[in-house]
């Protein structure tokens, strides 16, 4: 064969190589686009009413037996619980001297009776989401610094900052947490929250400004839950699961009003109880409003109760990154006004009522290289349990 026809006969060959390859690509990208357009359908439910936040997000009011929650295999034969089947309260409530409570809700006399918001899911949200996902290796117990990611490529970095409760049985929690706005890099993320867990089952609320999950930096209000470290579960209704129940404030909805370097704080009231009678986790907002509940079902362990309850800041950022802000931006030692923090901090026993942590069973655990965290313990009424966390990062 003349050297030529060789030359020809290789490139031929490599032509087909590359072709065959661009072919699957393609079919890979066609497959990958295809469950996208899948999984929306699923998770956009037909809208009674759609609602416009002034930030330009799109609520749809779906009716409340048909929201995505009930798509959860677990979830087929749940009859939903329209409220809780307790009442309990915090026995210390807001302090004016602190701050102003945060009126989060929707517009527009919010969404119809019979039907709750469910934020409008759109495809670069599940694309954001899966990026989160693979990165998130673990969203739930809080630690001091930990790496994940395979290469140097997509080795992301996440550090904690965390006061935590540890029982034989626990069954909820509620605290004032003040809310602040950070400036993030697209692949980094910063929440204040509470963690509820009993071994690898978590649930998690608080607020989150997270770039790569919601492709802006607005504070939201968020939820997460996981049955095995984050291999399963999502971040409020990214996937079946949690229920919404009240027809005002929904899950991922930005904060109007955010707290300011020496001026107003802002604060929100957050509770996370068991329903003891029926099973599901709740989550109260601003006292008593029932924004909706973690089934029982979703779970083996933590439905019978946790083992452990967190307060905190977590930051995940590139490895190659600075390091993402923390709370505030501020560090803990900045105090009253500058800082972040969680006050009133309170626990609740298998009666439905809230008590004070003892200082004995709450390790304080934060990596002081890049944030800090300060316990105050029981400051006195009305303020009682008060945890400053945070930091710049850099």
């Amino acid at each position: 064969m003349a050297f030529g026809d060789m030359k020809l006969l290789v490139g031929f060959a490599c032509f087909l190589i590359l072709s065959s390859a661009g072919v699957e690509g393609r079919r890979k990208y066609v497959g990958e686009d295809l469950e996208l357009e899948r999984q929306l359908k699923i998770l956009n439910k037909p809208a009674v009413k759609i609602v416009k936040t002034e930030d330009g997000d799109l609520f749809d009011c779906v009716d409340i037996h048909k929201q995505p929650a009930f798509d959860h295999p677990l979830l087929r034969n749940h009859k939903i619980q329209m409220k809780p089947s307790f009442v309990s309260e915090s026995t210390v409530h807001g302090d004016p001297i602190a701050g102003k409570p945060v009126q989060l809700g929707l517009k527009q006399e919010g969404c119809p009776s019979g039907t709750v918001p469910i934020r409008r899911t759109h495809k670069q949200d599940l694309i954001r989401a899966k990026f989160f996902r693979n990165f998130r290796k673990r969203f739930a117990a809080p630690v001091s610094d930990y790496d994940y990611g395979d290469g140097d490529e997509h080795r992301q970095v996440g550090y904690a900052a965390a006061l935590i409760a540890s029982e034989d049985q626990l069954y909820g929690t509620s605290f004032w947490l003040n809310v602040w706005g950070l400036g993030l890099g697209v692949n980094q993320s910063s929440s204040a929250t509470t963690w509820v867990q009993n071994g690898e089952e978590v649930m998690s609320a608080g607020w989150m400004v997270n770039p790569t999950q919601f492709g802006d930096n607005r504070t939201r209000l968020f939820q997460a839950w996981t049955k095995d470290n984050f291999k399963t579960g999502c971040i409020n209704m990214l996937c079946p699961g949690f229920v919404q129940v009240d027809d005002r404030v929904p899950l991922g909805i930005a904060f109007n009003v955010l707290s300011s370097y020496e001026g107003t704080q802002h604060e929100i009231l957050l509770r996370l109880s068991k329903d003891l009678s029926m099973g599901n986790w709740w989550l109260f907002y601003g006292g008593n409003t029932a924004v909706g509940y973690w089934p029982q079902e979703l779970f083996t362990k933590v439905s019978a109760f946790a083992t452990s309850i967190s307060w905190g800041g977590e930051a995940i950022g590139p490895y190659n990154e600075n390091k993402p802000p923390m709370g505030s931006g501020d560090y803990a030692e900045e105090g009253f006004k500058k800082a972040c923090y969680f006050r009133t901090i309170q626990l609740m026993d298998n009666k439905n009522a809230f008590y004070d942590p003892k200082q004995s069973q709450l390790i304080n655990g934060t990596d002081e290289d890049w944030y800090q965290s300060i316990d105050q313990g029981l400051l006195g009424d009305p303020w009682r349990h008060t945890y400053y966390f945070g930091g710049p990062g850099f």
